[in-house]
């Protein structure tokens, strides 16, 4: 019975401080799991709240989408009073774009998202017309296109009105 409590007292308490420190560094590396995956839920969480703002934005501009779309009384001409509504609308994709450069969302997303509406939109004649004349001005835009486009060719997606691409655009 001597040899026993000598072994765990000890003169210092070497058994209780190595045990102490075990348990401490087992608690430890728990904590920091859960930390780490507690920062991977809210990551995705940040990633679905982004993805609903942007849908609520590009919601707002349903119209101008309709009236570019084929069929739609903007696909063959664009009446110079509508010009700065369909800028507008552009605009949510440069912002988009700035998102993807700035790693907030990935580019694959917005392909999944508003990649064939991007493809109809930029397909379009008349859009290529009022963005290659500002063509410094939609650099993002341009970069965006790019993008998706080239994801979408990897993957075997549709690009609509392929024989509209946008080539040597810089």
């Amino acid at each position: 019975m001597d040899i026993l409590i000598g072994i765990t007292q000890g003169d210092d308490g070497w058994f209780y401080q190595n045990l102490a420190s075990l348990i401490g560094t087992f608690i430890a590396t728990i904590g920091f799991v859960i930390a780490i995956e507690q920062l991977r839920r809210n990551a995705k969480t940040l990633e679905g709240d982004l993805a609903l703002k942007l849908d609520d934005k590009i919601s707002q501009h349903r119209d101008v989408y309709r009236e570019l779309f084929e069929g739609g009384k903007y696909y063959d001409t664009i009446p110079s009073n509508q010009i700065e509504k369909i800028e507008f609308y552009l605009t949510f994709f440069d912002t988009a774009s700035f998102l993807v450069q700035n790693k907030q969302i990935k580019i694959d997303q917005i392909n999944s998202l508003y990649g064939y509406r991007l493809m109809c939109l930029m397909h379009n004649k008349n859009i290529q017309q009022i963005i290659l004349t500002k063509s410094k001005s939609w650099s993002n835009l341009l970069w965006l296109y790019d993008r998706i486009i080239s994801c979408r060719e990897k993957c075997g997606q549709e690009i609509p009105r392929k024989e509209n691409k946008l080539i040597n655009h810089e």
